[in-house]
């Protein structure tokens, strides 16, 4: 996803992978839905943009790949296009972040040309909370994007920041862009310590940091994507039915009766009890969704019978009395 350096140059930080919330999406159950979750785009140098990431999939959702930063050598500045854009690059001459995916992320900035000092001065990756921090006459890497805070997973959580673009200072040490939200890449540092860029946290679609000035390795590769389904459980209403004998149903008076309930409960297992007369004259635990019982021979005139089902929190219902 991320960036790329050549020594005398920096490269520009990786855009975040692109961020999809959706509250929409049907669900049908027993159904097959395609998941693929995106690898982190691998770090570029030299004269070779940084990889984008790979798409994060969902059913028909698909969350696209952060865009690679620029090569800075080769005069292959511009960042990538992808869910959020990578940072230009610097090698003396200017670039352009690349874009982002619409509703799914923010450009990477701009970077400008040789800068007043001895400063080269690449662009943040794009993050899906911000746009990547252009190229300035800082001594410091541009930062990258803000990421985006969410609740999906059960606890409050960082996507999608943008890595920070590299430095390059030729009177000193300059820190790399920093990554964006914490969880983006930091940017390589200025020939005053050669700190190596770091890759985007795995699992939330960062970019990678850029590199630093005069510094041999490669850039950080952009983090893994994710991707999280959470949807409402509704266990509907607990309840057990009576489905035989029916209401006012008639026997011979030589004829065994059954009797049959259907039970549902999101908290089983359930104790099932049949009351014929209101007397009890069946008892099964550990019930399944449909419990059958044998009544026996009636003696001749009108009964009544009812049942009763008592789940795993003690909530007990009653089914409508069959006479």
């Amino acid at each position: 996803m991320w960036s790329t350096h050549s020594p005398g140059s920096t490269g520009g930080g990786g855009g975040a992978g692109g961020y999809i919330h959706s509250t929409s999406f049907p669900v049908v159950g027993w159904s097959s839905y395609t998941v693929t979750v995106g690898a982190g785009g691998v770090g570029g140098s030299g004269q070779a943009q940084g990889a984008n990431g790979g798409n994060s999939v969902f059913g028909t959702l698909i969350a696209t790949g952060g865009g690679g930063g620029g090569a800075n050598a080769g005069g292959v500045n511009n960042g990538k296009a992808g869910g959020s854009g990578g940072g230009a690059s610097n090698d003396g001459n200017s670039g352009t972040g690349g874009a982002a995916t619409s509703g799914q992320g923010n450009a990477g900035g701009n970077s400008l040309s040789w800068g007043t000092g001895g400063i080269y001065t690449p662009g943040g990756g794009g993050g899906g909370g911000s746009a990547g921090t252009a190229g300035n006459s800082q001594t410091g890497g541009a930062g990258g994007g803000a990421g985006v805070e969410f609740l999906i997973s059960g606890s409050s959580r960082w996507y999608c920041g943008g890595g920070g673009g590299g430095a390059y200072y030729v009177s000193g040490n300059s820190g790399g862009g920093a990554g964006g939200s914490g969880i983006g890449g930091q940017g390589g540092a200025g020939p005053g310590s050669q700190a190596n860029p770091t890759a985007g946290a795995v699992n939330t679609g960062s970019g990678g940091g850029g590199q630093g000035g005069n510094v041999a390795s490669a850039a950080g590769s952009g983090g893994s994507g994710i991707v999280i389904v959470r949807y409402p459980y509704d266990p509907g209403t607990y309840s057990i039915t009576l489905t035989s004998p029916a209401n006012n149903q008639i026997f011979n008076s030589m004829t065994s009766v059954s009797a049959t309930a259907s039970v549902f409960s999101s908290t089983p297992p359930c104790t099932v009890k049949f009351y014929l007369d209101s007397n009890l004259v069946s008892t099964t635990n550990d019930a399944p969704t449909t419990v059958t019982v044998d009544l026996g021979v009636l003696p001749p005139g009108s009964h009544t019978l009812f049942a009763t089902a008592t789940d795993s929190t003690s909530t007990t219902v009653t089914s409508a009395t069959s006479t």
